[in-house]
């Protein structure tokens, strides 16, 4: 069982490929010099099973995923975020009624923000107010939550985010105190980032 997004598919295994890019220098005699380890994405392949009434709409949604390049969020033994959908083949057998198997490959990327900030005009005067290139923060008061009978990860992200597939910030940023994603004690407060 696993969610891509809101979407459930039958996931029977998924396996991580984790690397670095080392970089090397040659040299006269002996080993080449080494000066820089940089990771790699995390790549997470998936093979399963989409089932049910609505499978084709399902397959349709996450090949619109795909090809938007739509930034989605995978929870089942592994949990990953912010990843993308690099490929994502279907076979259909007469051993699965109503749905088919599946094969995916999720790859974990990184969203640059935009240093241009637009020029913005005043309502008052109509003159454009120039912004300025230094970035100010405001501080933020840390935002915990209680919780309580029948909270879930995905209620508190619905709850403080409006939208549930957010609940992945709220494990990563409580780990120790949740012993299982799926288990929450009552009485515990997590943090909201």
């Amino acid at each position: 069982m696993a969610y891509i997004n809101n979407i459930y598919v039958f996931v029977q295994s998924e396996k991580i490929n984790k690397g670095v890019e080392v970089s090397s220098h040659p040299v006269e005699r002996g080993l080449e010099i080494s000066d820089n380890v940089k990771r790699n994405p995390l790549t997470l392949s998936l093979e399963g099973a989409i089932v049910g009434k609505n499978a084709k709409v399902q397959i349709s949604a996450l090949t619109q995923m795909m090809n938007g390049g739509n930034l989605i969020s995978y929870s089942g033994v592994n949990i990953l975020k912010d990843c993308i959908i690099e490929s994502f083949e279907t076979g259909y057998t007469n051993q699965i009624t109503g749905g088919c198997s599946f094969t995916m490959t999720l790859r974990e990327i990184r969203i640059a923000n935009s240093a241009y900030t637009p020029t913005k005009t005043s309502s008052k005067t109509k003159k454009p107010t120039q912004n300025g290139t230094q970035q100010v923060q405001k501080k933020r008061v840390n935002v915990y939550h209680t919780v309580k009978k029948g909270d879930t990860l995905w209620s508190i992200a619905v709850q403080y985010y409006g939208d549930g597939s957010r609940f992945n910030e709220i494990y990563y940023a409580n780990k120790s105190r949740i012993p299982r994603i799926a288990v929450l004690n009552v009485g515990t407060a997590l943090y909201i980032p």
